[in-house]
């Protein structure tokens, strides 16, 4: 026999969903015939799945520990193999201590490096599989309704700060902190152009059906993406300008092709850039992606998680943005 006791994060929360992220390894038909013979059981009571959660109320399944053990557990990636990878074959790795710009029991904000997915797509390896590596090597305790995710996403290969909600109840309470507007994000890119006064922009992002682009119009149509530039420093022949960008809203590619929009790419950009720059700068100075950096990200008023609550959490440049910000200014 298992138990669980309800805490607060769970309040409302419809049963069903409760029991579904513990028995993670049968299906719903399954689980709904536990109901009705009570093997699963809410405070002593028969239940159908659709009663509403309240804190202290106790979830008891009526299994043995080794079927329990067999219905909801869950393997942490192989750190050595990913079967379901098609572009790595060296081991997955855990996060690097050295990476981790702050840690508690709700949060980790991380300095993502390039070429790594903030999330599945399916087929690479991806940065959450890194924080299971983590979650593996240091042993850190996990319990039956442990969850976890990325707050914000970054492009593969843009670099900086990254939110990883621990739990249920962080990433519950970032997320809508997130939702309702309450953070800032700032952004470091090196730009094409000399930009000499901020910018404004505004518009409405649509995806195209090819190489997973994005185009900008200024027709209501699609998602409407706000965008704030402010200029940093230029180079001495006013061809770059290093630039820091405010995002009100957060969509995918949208910094990169709201700038390349209005005439200031990024340098190395592949899909939104000027092929002959970022030819040059390739060969000049090893420039393999865009260069664009999650700078810093400031979480605004969460009463529930005090010790993050109001914080601003910056990312050092990576060498290959910081050496090229030395060259150019």
């Amino acid at each position: 026999m298992k138990e669980i006791v309800v805490t607060n994060e769970y309040i409302n929360v419809r049963i069903d969903k409760i029991v579904l992220k513990v028995l993670k390894n049968v299906t719903k038909g399954f689980i709904y015939k536990m109901y009705r013979k009570k093997n699963i059981v809410l405070n002593n009571k028969k239940i159908t799945g659709k009663e509403l959660l309240s804190e202290g109320d106790v979830i008891t399944f009526y299994f043995s520990d080794e079927t329990f053990d067999k219905f909801s557990k869950t393997e942490l990636i192989d750190v050595k193999k990913n079967q379901n990878s098609n572009s790595y074959n060296d081991e997955i790795k855990p996060l690097k201590k050295d990476l981790i710009i702050y840690e508690d029991i709700d949060l980790i904000v991380y300095n993502k490096e390039s070429n790594m997915l903030s999330q599945s797509n399916g087929r690479d390896h991806h940065l959450m599989e890194c924080y299971e590596a983590y979650i593996k090597k240091y042993n850190l305790a996990t319990d039956l309704l442990s969850s976890y995710g990325v707050c914000n996403r970054l492009d593969r290969n843009t670099t900086g700060t990254i939110l990883i909600g621990r739990n249920p109840k962080s990433l519950r309470l970032i997320n809508a902190c997130i939702k309702e507007g309450r953070v800032q994000k700032l952004y470091h890119a090196i730009i094409v152009g000399n930009l000499n006064e901020d910018l404004e922009l505004k518009g409405y992002l649509n995806k195209k059906s090819t190489r997973n682009k994005v185009v900008v119009t200024t027709d209501a149509k699609g998602d409407f993406i706000h965008t704030l530039v402010y200029p940093i420093k230029s180079d001495n022949n006013n061809k770059y300008t290093l630039v820091e960008v405010e995002i009100k809203t957060g969509k995918s590619h949208q910094i990169r092709a709201h700038l390349a929009s209005v005439g200031y790419p990024l340098i190395g950009d592949g899909k939104y850039g000027d092929k002959k720059v970022n030819d040059f700068f390739r060969k000049q100075y090893g420039i393999r992606y865009h260069m664009l950096h999650s700078y810093s990200y400031k979480i605004g008023s969460i009463i529930e998680l005090k010790d993050i609550s109001n914080k601003t959490f910056t990312a050092p440049y990576f060498d290959e943005f910081k050496q090229l910000v030395k060259e150019l200014f």
